[in-house]
């Protein structure tokens, strides 16, 4: 949900505000920005992205596909599941957000998600890109490995992610962890 809406009248849904900070307030400088954003589309060149995966971690170290709808993918091709595959062996972060303005990536709701849940692709939930960005650029940063990674992008750090923002007894494997001292 959002924060707020403006119209004539802004709404401010109080619900959604965190507390203010305990602490003196940080600026972390140190971001790991090895990463690409690949919005896929019809007629997406698949050759493309198994170049990259082909690289490994040194050259990027998280890949955030742009996917149609909730979370849905081209099934039946090979060279995208190969791609996705190699990615995640060679050390490299995958990561799926929604092309939709609003809502959420929701593991389960198309027959490719068990695929995508297999290889170990990470659902952005309803974080925006950017802010899946942002939390990719800093967990690394902080010199976690990629499994660590993984597993923090389903910890709201700042708000990035609603509260509940789907059942979690669909995400299988990638259900939320709690991280210590992000």
């Amino acid at each position: 949900p959002p924060l707020a809406t403006l119209g004539l009248t802004m709404q401010v849904n109080n619900a959604l505000l965190l507390p203010p900070p305990k602490g003196r307030f940080r600026i972390h400088t140190k971001m790991d920005t090895r990463m690409v954003v690949l919005k896929l589309v019809p007629c997406f060149d698949m050759s493309a992205l198994l170049r990259l995966t082909l690289d490994g971690a040194d050259t990027c170290r998280a890949i955030v596909l742009e996917l149609y709808g909730t979370g849905n993918a081209p099934q039946h091709h090979t060279k995208f599941m190969q791609a996705l595959t190699v990615a995640k062996e060679k050390g490299t972060v995958v990561v799926v957000t929604s092309q939709c303005a609003s809502g959420s990536v929701i593991p389960g709701t198309y027959a490719v998600n068990k695929e995508l849940d297999n290889i170990g692709v990470v659902p952005a939930l309803d974080m925006t890109t950017e802010a899946t960005c942002a939390k990719l650029a800093y967990l690394f940063g902080k010199g976690m490995t990629p499994d660590q990674v993984a597993r923090a992008l389903h910890t709201s750090l700042r708000g990035e992610i609603s509260p509940n923002p789907l059942s979690m007894s669909n995400v299988g494997t990638l259900q939320s962890q709690p991280t210590s001292r992000l």
